[in-house]
């Protein structure tokens, strides 16, 4: 009796023990499955997710852009993007086209400069003080807010340093169009941009490229690539491809020498770089494009100006002013060469 008096303590012990073991596994199990169950459901509600498409039609309805308003978003460029405010519907437009990110938070400045240009969510021009809760900022790459201003035709851009030094907004009388200050147009944000970023050429043409296309296209620094594209949502399947865009130079046949030099000054690829692209992009199991961009020559700038009846001279046309002529990019012409790596045994015919 004596050592069954002894020993219960212990048996109590061990049986708290094992039930409290239960219950921690009761809850990791009740844990893990209810992770389980919801990773499934994001994963089989494909139909949320459009088209790249059929997103950027309702991202053109959000910014009323279309027939019967001529009104669209405006932005303030800000070091290397441009910030917008948006509602909580047109945020979730531009999340579906995966265009910008929305950033929390507010900056005053931002703020200040957009009252200046008279920049309002499309739609709540009565209601900016009472829904200021509701919008948030959302921020744009420079390829993003040049196609948004180029192509869609649905975004003003402002300078902030311009914005800095005009008057404030009078607080009684409305501003008149007179008072507001211009946006850019579309020849100023590109060589400004082309200014920002010494490889904005080449990344826009890319970006431009596969957006036609229909593809959702996103940054590949992290790739060291160009650009990745997603045939759907990245929240439903992982990106194809990864591209790489190439400015080609025809340097030889104005130069001379029959089209000799180094590859990188032609405009081509080193071996030892494109053997990294290669290898990185089976380990991620992604397909490697390679984009090479052909600007217009000097022979098709001269004829285009004189169809146009242009009066600048043949002598003062180079190639850097046909890079910075906006005007160019509809003679712009790609070439797309995929790039695959080869190992022995794995095709019939070497």
């Amino acid at each position: 009796r004596k050592e069954e008096r002894a020993l219960a303590p212990a048996r109590e012990r061990r049986g708290a023990g094992r039930e409290v073991k239960k219950k921690e596994e009761g809850r990791r199990k009740s844990t893990m499955s209810s992770l389980k169950s919801f990773g499934k459901k994001k994963r089989r509600r494909q139909e949320d997710i459009e088209t790249p498409l059929c997103s950027l039609e309702k991202l053109l309805e959000s910014c009323r852009c279309g027939a019967g308003s001529s009104k669209g978003l405006k932005g303030v460029l800000r070091s290397t993007s441009v910030w917008i405010r948006v509602n909580k519907y047109a945020a979730k437009c531009f999340g579906q086209c995966c265009i910008g990110r929305i950033m929390p938070g507010s900056d005053p400045v931002l703020l200040d400069a957009l009252k200046k240009c008279g920049g309002t969510v499309p739609g709540t021009e009565s209601k900016i003080e009472t829904e200021e809760e509701q919008l948030s900022w959302c921020r744009l790459g420079l390829e993003e807010a040049f196609f948004l201003v180029h192509c869609l035709h649905c975004l003003e851009i402002f300078d902030l340093d311009d914005l800095k030094h005009s008057p404030p907004p009078p607080t009684t009388t409305p501003t008149t169009s007179a008072e507001q200050p211009e946006p850019l147009s579309i020849q100023e944000c590109w060589t400004k941009f082309m200014d920002l970023h010494c490889h904005f050429v080449k990344t826009y043409i890319s970006y431009q490229h596969f957006r036609s296309k229909g593809y959702i296209v996103k940054s590949g620094i992290y790739y060291g690539c160009t650009h990745v594209l997603y045939e759907r949502h990245p929240q439903v399947a992982h990106a194809d491809y990864c591209v790489y865009a190439i400015l080609q130079k025809d340097v030889g046949e104005e130069e001379g020498g029959g089209g000799g030099g180094d590859r990188k000054s032609r405009g081509g690829i080193p071996y030892e770089e494109l053997q990294s692209l290669v290898r990185v992009s089976v380990n991620v199991k992604k397909q490697l494009v390679l984009l090479y961009v052909f600007f217009p020559t000097k022979v098709q700038q001269e004829g285009q100006e004189q169809a146009s009846e242009s009066k600048k001279s043949k002598a003062d046309v180079s190639d850097w002013d046909i890079i910075r002529d906006v005007n160019m990019l509809p003679l712009v012409e790609v070439d797309e060469i995929k790039v695959t790596r080869w190992l022995p045994g794995t095709a019939p015919n070497g």
